[in-house]
């Protein structure tokens, strides 16, 4: 194979470029193909072992051209080392494996946001500001933001345990939430005079909060 096309990218210098981006495309993959495979059922169907192609298609209605579709779709998933394909059929690996496991999946939430939400996010905001629009929470999915919070619950629980001494009857929580004044407007309505918040992460609405009845 003749060198000639390599040397001519690295005289107008267009190889780093071409390099760098080749070297996030990999990532990026994975973490679509894996949002796709959580959401669509694939990481729960396998989490209990090996499946065939057979079943596998029956499992997504794919039928006729479907079906070699669904089989280039699950090829990816080998390529990315996502998958194993044994002659018992496709099997999780690696990262898939993991997020499979119910443990996991407020990690297996923040991926299917992150590829989701957060994409959306950085590729139609300029197209919606252009037609005078702005995100609203319509926008976003409640449960799966509640599912991927979770994966900060042990911080969560030992900064409020630090920032607010427990003391009467109280109520607590943390999550992205209403903005501060809202949030503390909401609560004393409801029966809480004595209103703490604190930011969790800095430039986030992520607020831990707790309240004592009056």
């Amino acid at each position: 194979m003749s060198l000639k096309p390599l040397f001519s990218l690295m005289r107008d210098g267009r190889l780093s470029p071409l390099l760098g981006v080749g070297a996030g495309l990999t990532s990026f993959y994975k973490i679509t193909w894996l949002a796709a495979a959580g959401e669509c059922g694939l990481l729960g169907r396998l989490s209990a072992g090996p499946a065939t192609f057979d079943s596998l298609a029956e499992f997504f209605a794919a039928s006729g051209q479907g079906c070699e579709a669904l089989e280039a779709w699950l090829q990816m998933g080998v390529r990315l080392k996502l998958l194993s394909l044994s002659p018992r059929g496709y099997t999780l690996r690696g990262l898939a494996k993991a997020l499979a496991l119910p443990e996991n999946d407020a990690t297996l939430a923040m991926v299917e946001e992150v590829s989701g939400l957060h994409h959306k996010l950085i590729a139609a905001t300029l197209p919606k500001l252009r037609g005078g629009q702005l995100w609203t929470l319509a926008d976003q999915d409640g449960e799966l933001i509640a599912r991927s919070s979770r994966i900060l619950e042990a911080f969560q629980a030992e900064l409020i345990r630090n920032t607010f001494p427990a003391r009467g009857a109280l109520t607590s929580g943390a999550g992205r939430l209403p903005a501060e004044d809202e949030l503390v407007t909401q609560l004393r309505q409801a029966g809480y005079g004595a209103v703490k918040t604190n930011n969790l992460l800095p430039g986030d609405r992520f607020v831990a909060f707790q309240a004592f009845r009056a």
